[in-house]
Order: structure tokens, then C-alpha cells, then sequence
């Protein structure tokens, strides 16, 4: 399953709508589109989805031992669209 699949099924489980998701985001749902289109999320972006859902970001080895859970305490602050940032 491709991660733009894994994060629409989080959204229908947490009962959060792409609008809603681009808002917590802070980014236009026409942005959000075209990551789920081109399944380009950067781990900024996994991340800050992740605590937008209420849900964790999970890092394992190859045996399956949690190696680094990002939290929504570690996503950075959300961006708002039209600002510049420095």
C-alpha cells in the first residue's frame, strides 16, 4: 500500500476530510492533492500528518523493534500558506 493510501486510511478512520487535514496543515487542499497524487510526502510531512491525525510516526529495524516514534510533540509547527518562511 502506498503511504498516500496509508494516510487516506488513517483520515477515513480519524474521520478527517482533506480540507480539514490541509487546515491543520496549514497548506491548501490543492497542495495536499498534489502530494497525494505524486506520493511525495518528506518525513516533515509524515510527521506533522501523523500528529494532525492524532497517530505516530514508527521507525523499525528490520526485525521489527521500534527503533524512533516521532510524536506530535516533535512535528514542526504547521505552515501557513502565503507566509514566507526564513
Amino acid at each position: 500500500m502506498s503511504v498516500s493510501n496509508k494516510i487516506k486510511a488513517a483520515m477515513q478512520l480519524q474521520g478527517i476530510s482533506r480540507i480539514q487535514l490541509a487546515e491543520s496543515l496549514g497548506t491548501t487542499p490543492n497542495s495536499l492533492n498534489v502530494k497525494f497524487n505524486r506520493g511525495a510526502f518528506s518525513v516533515d510531512d509524515l510527521i506533522r500528518t501523523a500528529a494532525a491525525l492524532g497517530l505516530n510516526v514508527v521507525l523499525s529495524d528490520s526485525a521489527g523493534c521500534n527503533v524512533i516514534t516521532f510524536t506530535p510533540e516533535d512535528a514542526a509547527p504547521p505552515r501557513r500558506s502565503g507566509t514566507k518562511t526564513e
